[in-house]
């Protein structure tokens, strides 16, 4: 493990002394940027109260960030994002179609990554990024205490709510098409090891402010 660990510092070392190597000396401000769109999280093992929520979600995603750029092709980046929440509801067994427990989910990522950018085109950029991912999941649950003649469910108990923030690692890569300075269309895909696997896929509207 120590050889491993020492093979890894002399290589990110190797790396980062090549990519400041031949750089001008540029300076580079500060950026920010908005990004809306679909966007899709899958937590391969979701499961609140013993419900399932383990398939993909796509809804509506959006986030700002902020970011900096070091050299023209490495920079570093701040980025927030926010998924639509999930729903599912578990069924009464002796009574179909009445549901008993009902739950949903909701997820917000803050991410601190590097990114090695790759200009293909002066319209396209490749980019390939890997960093931390804070994550904040909030999870809600409530059950039918009282039935209406209908079989509906007629009084709800309180939400009972739990949250739980995690720190994991995550790397993804995005292909960015420019339509102006400051339009741009990124689609992305990422992955962290969080919950045994998270994936999150993107088709964003971008803004650089």
């Amino acid at each position: 493990m120590e050889k491993l660990k020492s093979i890894l510092f002399v290589s990110c070392l190797a790396m980062s002394q090549y990519a400041f190597a031949d750089e001008e000396n540029t300076s580079f401000d500060p950026y920010f940027s908005f990004e809306v769109g679909l966007s899709g999280v899958d937590l391969n093992d979701l499961e609140v109260s013993g419900i399932p929520l383990s398939s993909p979600e796509i809804g509506l995603g959006f986030g700002p960030a902020l970011g900096y750029q070091l050299t023209k092709d490495w920079g570093f980046l701040v980025r927030y994002g926010n998924h639509s929440p999930r729903f599912a509801t578990k069924r009464n067994r002796n009574t179909p179609g009445e549901p008993l427990l009902e739950v949903e989910q909701q997820t917000n990522l803050l991410t601190i990554s590097g990114i090695y950018r790759v200009s293909i085109a002066s319209w396209l950029d490749f980019n390939f990024d890997a960093g931390t991912i804070i994550v904040d999941d909030t999870e809600k649950t409530r059950e039918c205490i009282e039935l209406s003649p209908t079989l509906s469910c007629d009084t709800w108990s309180p939400y009972e709510v739990n949250r739980q923030t995690k720190v994991s690692a995550i790397a993804g890569t995005s292909l960015v098409f420019k339509f102006s300075e400051n339009w741009g269309l990124k689609l992305g895909y990422q992955y962290s090891p969080y919950r045994n696997g998270l994936t999150k896929t993107d088709l964003m509207i971008r803004y650089d402010f």
